[in-house]
């Protein structure tokens, strides 16, 4: 919470990574330290080794979480948000390996924060807009329609409510931890920030964008271009990767709390997804059996860390 008290809050970043690029990852810790108080570096991998990137970056609010193993995107964002309640921290930023944030990210995230603060709304997350790294295409504010997202205009220093967020680039005070609850764990991968959005959503807090807030970001592990109407660079993943988005999308229609637009939304998406992968995906008979799996364990209820990965 921002009071005339405490002009200044005392905020921490939580990166999560996964067998990162060292280099990379040594850019944008640098980038970031000076915005923020503290920073929580959680390792999911199992060859990096995280305690010695630690010691020679040598940053001195610098923390690492090593896990040792992977035990998904939610348990480590949890892992980073109790180390960093420990240390009476106001605000988390949320980040993954491979974000590159801009000098001014802290400042303008919590200058938004504060406008919409003095106006008694209640907030979930502050988010920052992402640049593609490989397209340098700008991401925009986005609210839910029954056949697909829809963009809103993003002018500058105005803060716009958006239906969903990445987590990366997204800035939470710990009061609203408190209230929404931390990630869920049993989701993994995919959709977990969906879901915490979505979460908070149903306990009356509303998501933003700021407008002037930039994180450079890659979507997917690779793009493809592709004519499909027009020419789009479609985001690729691996195939396991498509296992959690279906799995997870019927793990989460269940929920009564997602509102039904997200469900009929996300459903389109994932036959579109899915004949994309028919038609252009380059591991196509990989991708179609996580897909089918993923498809019988969320009909199945069964959630988790997928036993072959």
């Amino acid at each position: 919470m921002i009071t005339n008290r405490q002009p200044r809050p005392i905020c921490a970043a939580i990166v999560v990574s996964y067998e990162p690029d060292p280099t990379l990852l040594r850019i944008n810790l640098l980038r970031i330290a000076s915005q923020v108080d503290k920073i929580f570096l959680v390792d999911n991998s199992t060859k990096f080794c995280a305690n010695d990137f630690c010691t020679d970056i040598n940053l001195p609010h610098l923390y690492c979480i090593p896990l040792s193993e992977n035990q998904g995107v939610a348990s480590a964002l949890n892992r980073g948000i109790c180390a960093a309640a420990a240390y009476d921290v106001n605000f988390i930023l949320l980040l993954d390996q491979d974000s590159e944030c801009s000098p001014s990210l802290i400042n303008d995230l919590l200058d938004a924060y504060q406008r919409l603060f003095e106006q008694n709304v209640p907030i979930s997350a502050i988010g920052a807009r992402s640049i593609d790294r490989t397209t340098n295409q700008v991401s925009s504010p986005l609210t839910f329609g029954l056949l697909g997202t829809r963009a809103r205009q993003c002018q500058k220093d105005c803060v716009v409510p958006v239906d969903f967020l990445i987590s990366s680039g997204s800035l939470i005070s710990m009061d609203t931890i408190e209230l929404v609850g931390g990630m869920r764990e049993h989701l993994f991968i995919d959709h977990v920030d969906t879901e915490w959005i979505l979460r908070a959503k149903s306990k009356g807090l509303q998501a933003y964008m700021a407008c002037d807030a930039y994180i450079v970001h890659a979507i997917g592990e690779r793009r493809k271009r592709v004519w499909a109407g027009r020419w789009r660079n479609a985001p690729l993943h691996k195939p396991f990767r498509y296992y959690y988005v279906y799995r997870n999308y019927l793990l989460l229609s269940k929920e009564r709390y997602i509102p039904t637009k997200w469900k009929v939304m996300e459903f389109f998406r994932l036959i579109q997804m899915l004949v994309f992968i028919i038609f252009f995906g380059d591991d196509r008979e990989e991708s179609f059996k996580f897909i089918v799996r993923g498809i019988a364990d969320g009909l199945a209820g069964r959630s988790g860390r997928l036993a072959t990965h």
